[in-house]
C-alpha cells in the first residue's frame, strides 16, 4: 500500500472491530494504517459472554478516546456511521438510530 496513495487505495479502519479483536491495542492498530486511512466506519458493541452484540453509540465498549485521536491525526476523510444493532427495523427505526447515533458522534468530535 505504501506504493499507492489513500485516495487510490483506502483502507476502511472499523474503531468496533478494532476493539473487538484487538482490545486495548486499537490505538496502535490505527496509528499503523493512518497513513493509508480511506474511510472510517463507526459503530459500537458490548460483551455478552463471549460474543459481541451490536449496541448504539456510547452504550458499548468502543472508547471514546478514539474520536480524539482521530481528530489530532488530521484525519478529514469520510466517516460512516452503521447501525447494526437494529437488524430488521423499519426505515423510521433507523433514521432514528441514525439521529441519536450522529447526535453522540458528533459530541464525541466536538469534545
Amino acid at each position: 500500500m505504501k506504493d499507492h496513495p489513500a485516495d487510490v487505495l483506502g483502507i476502511a479502519f472499523d474503531i468496533r472491530h478494532a476493539t473487538v479483536e484487538g482490545g486495548l491495542a486499537w490505538p496502535i492498530h490505527f496509528n499503523l494504517v493512518r497513513p493509508h486511512l480511506g474511510i472510517v466506519y463507526v459503530k459500537d458493541f458490548a460483551w455478552h459472554g463471549r460474543r459481541a452484540e451490536n449496541v448504539p453509540l456510547g452504550a458499548g465498549q468502543v472508547d471514546r478516546k478514539f474520536f480524539t485521536q482521530l481528530q489530532k491525526s488530521g484525519y478529514t476523510g469520510p466517516i460512516s456511521v452503521h447501525v447494526e444493532y437494529l437488524e430488521q427495523a423499519g426505515v423510521r427505526e433507523n433514521a432514528e438510530a441514525l439521529r441519536t447515533d450522529l447526535a453522540t458522534l458528533r459530541a464525541w468530535l466536538a469534545a
